[in-house]
């Protein structure tokens, strides 16, 4: 089913490729079925066309530490939490805490 969608997504992207929501659809779906690297390239687009929305940088920062990949996963860690509100600050900063200790 999951696959089906994914089919369905890159059919739109295909038609639309810098459609913000198809491509965020598009991103969860790829990390639901643990297709990483195609889910780093939608989120890297995703940070090229909605360079504000911190929810990018920190997916990514989150698959990138999954990955073992602490140094990439720290920038852009760092980058979601320059452009994170208030509220969502401080999950922020206990990921950049764990990626530097390495926990």
């Amino acid at each position: 089913m999951l696959d089906q969608a994914i089919v369905h997504y890159q059919q739109i992207r295909a038609v639309a490729p810098a459609d913000v929501a198809t491509l965020n659809n598009l991103s969860r779906l790829y990390v639901a079925t643990e297709k990483w690297n195609e889910a780093i390239e939608v989120l890297q687009n995703l940070l090229t066309l909605d360079p504000t929305n911190y929810q990018h940088p920190l997916a990514l920062a989150q698959i990138l530490q999954g990955l073992g990949q602490s140094a990439n996963a720290l920038t852009y860690a760092n980058q979601a939490l320059t452009l994170a509100p208030e509220d969502q600050k401080p999950v922020i900063t206990q990921l950049i805490d764990t990626l530097n200790t390495g926990s």
